[in-house]
């Protein structure tokens, strides 16, 4: 693990310069995050032009911050920036975020003031994350340098991301999920700190279990290639990559002023180091959580337990499409099914319960699936309606698969009538998805 990273994640005391009192500044929300999510290290909010803010004692500048004091965050307009990162160097500082933007992303002027940053950081030997940044999470210790409103629950997902828009909305899209995560972070311009010094980090990090990454652009794809090739064989890496089309390389470069490079040749060297590459948020996060949730499969056999044809032939599709087979089930088990299903279900694979499948139902089938031979992966789905309640659906499923060494992977079709569902199943470490 990088020593020289550790106190952007395990600082005991974090400066933060351009603090701010009014409640729409977002200097001001990112003390408040610092407060409010249990943090125990010092926090030192630095504005000359304050007393306190939110409670804390404001300091007339860094050097005048008492230690401990490993972090800082900056968030001044970009023409203040280098004076005060030359300042966190003289007094010690050897990690600082910074928040600002105004750097190479709006062109020339921007990328002089950035390389005027990193000669300071080198300077004072001195890891800088930004600029151009939404800020980080560590969700264990609640060292929270960003102003996201709201955080998701804590987990195993470590998640960086080259977007600080992409971040921010992440973050509203999981929260209230039980989709629990390790790290959250923006990496804004990468001045310094990069995705695969980060993927390095996390991949000693034992609360990490999966890595999930939004990336644009990576500038050392040797290095890329030897970290990712290295952290893949302890823990999954799960990446998406903007930028694909030249409409995409175009837009990257808008905001960020980076270049967006053959996407290739991306696929290529993901490829070559074990990277799981996905198309869309919403798979980056629904195989991460697999991956975080579940063991993974011994073999490509599934099962599909259903009470609606319709998406069970859905599921057969995509299963297939991506080499997934479902496999006859051994005698026994489909002995079992008749004996206590509806005498008109079908008891091949997929398993038809039919419309009236009760939570009962799914419970025996569970079991009934998990220890046949022939199965790997077991994939119940469940379409709502009005005699059957999801959430006891969820509960059946979640109590008949305790102790299984196979992936039960649930899909209930629907939104406004499966959140209550969704929360049991995720908040015992079993994955939901819709259809």
């Amino acid at each position: 693990m990088p020593s020289s990273l550790r106190p952007f994640f395990e600082a005991t005391g974090v400066a933060v310069i351009g603090a701010s009192a009014n409640p729409r500044k977002l200097s001001h929300g990112i003390l408040k995050n610092l407060i409010e999510y249990g943090y125990k290290g010092g926090i030192y909010p630095v504005n000359p032009g304050s007393e306190d803010i939110l409670g804390q004692k404001c300091y007339p500048d860094v050097a005048a911050v008492p230690n401990p004091v490993d972090l800082a965050v900056i968030i001044l307009p970009a023409p203040a920036t280098p004076e005060a990162l030359e300042a966190c160097g003289k007094r010690g500082i050897k990690a600082v975020v910074i928040i600002s933007g105004g750097f190479k992303e709006t062109g020339s002027g921007g990328q002089e003031l950035e390389a005027q940053c990193l000669k300071i950081a080198a300077d004072h030997q001195m890891r800088l994350i930004g600029p151009n940044c939404v800020g980080l999470v560590n969700l264990h210790n609640g060292l929270n340098t960003t102003f996201i409103n709201g955080l998701p629950d804590v987990g195993g997902i470590g998640f960086l991301s080259q977007s600080g828009a992409v971040c921010g909305g992440v973050g509203d899209l999981v929260q209230g999920k039980k989709v629990g995560f390790s790290h959250f972070l923006s990496l804004g311009n990468e001045a310094d700190v990069t995705e695969t010094d980060i993927i390095e980090y996390l991949g000693d990090d034992p609360n990490t279990n999966v890595i999930a990454a939004y990336v644009e652009q990576i500038r050392d794809g040797r290095r890329f290639l030897e970290v990712a090739r290295e952290v893949s064989r302890k823990k999954p890496i799960v990446l998406l990559k903007a930028g694909r089309t030249s409409a995409g390389a175009r837009a990257v470069s808008s905001h960020t002023g980076s270049l967006a490079g053959s996407y290739s040749a991306y696929q290529a060297a993901f490829k070559q180091a074990g990277v799981i590459e996905v198309n869309t948020v919403a798979e980056l996060f629904d195989v991460s959580m697999c991956l975080d949730f579940q063991p993974l499969p011994t073999g490509k056999r599934a099962v599909i337990l259903t009470n609606a044809g319709g998406p069970a032939a859905l599921t057969s599709d995509s299963l297939s499409a991506h080499g997934i087979i479902l496999e006859d089930l051994e005698a026994e088990t489909r002995e079992v099914l008749r004996q206590h299903l509806n005498p008109a279900a079908q008891v091949g694979n997929p398993v038809d319960m039919l419309g009236g499948a009760e939570p009962a139902d799914y419970a025996m089938a569970v079991k009934q699936l998990i220890s046949d031979k022939n199965v790997d992966i077991v994939i119940p789905i469940l379409v709502p309606q009005s005699l059957v309640n999801p959430a006891g659906v969820a509960q059946a499923i979640v109590d008949a698969s305790q102790g299984s060494t196979r992936p039960v992977l649930t899909c209930i079709m629907g939104d406004i009538s499966v959140n209550e569902a969704r929360l049991v199943l995720q908040g015992n470490r079993m994955p939901m998805f819709v259809h």
